[in-house]
């Protein structure tokens, strides 16, 4: 798994498109859960910071924004949080069992 941090992210998503890679924002409002979104290809996550969330330009440039639902008055994970449990999707989604399906 490679991690990036980069002064221009939207260069760097065109980059990765380029590449051939799926790009998706983490996104509290978004419409799709984290679990519809296919993680068994190449793909790159997007996470916004704790207080700001994502630029609104930077989530138009993504194939496409996935909230984590949640419940009770917390609205998002804190992003350490978030990466972990959007990992943990990627790994289960690419695990053997559920490939042999």
């Amino acid at each position: 798994m490679l991690v990036a941090r980069v002064v221009n992210l939207s260069r760097l998503i065109e980059d990765l498109k380029q590449a051939g890679l799926w790009i998706y924002a983490v996104e509290p409002s978004a419409p799709q859960e984290f679990t519809a979104i296919d993680m068994t290809g190449p793909i790159a996550f997007v996470f916004g910071g704790e207080a700001g969330g994502i630029r609104q330009g930077v989530a138009q440039k993504c194939d496409g924004l996935f909230r984590i639902p949640m419940k009770g008055k917390v609205e998002s994970l804190n992003v350490s949080a978030a990466v972990a449990v959007t990992l943990f999707e990627g790994v289960r989604q690419r695990s053997p069992e559920r490939q042999a399906r």
